[in-house]
């Protein structure tokens, strides 16, 4: 919704992609940091 909107507002293209990269990259951060965690618990 935040990109249409973006893109809508005639935000360029990079401006538009860079709140989905982020959420992409806090989402892979924390996925692996739990992921540790649950090795280190089950292990």
């Amino acid at each position: 919704m935040l990109a249409g909107t973006g893109a809508a507002s005639g935000l360029r293209w990079h401006a538009i992609l860079c709140l989905p990269v982020l959420f992409a990259a806090g989402i892979s951060l924390l996925d692996t940091i739990d992921g540790s965690f649950m090795n280190f618990a089950y292990g």
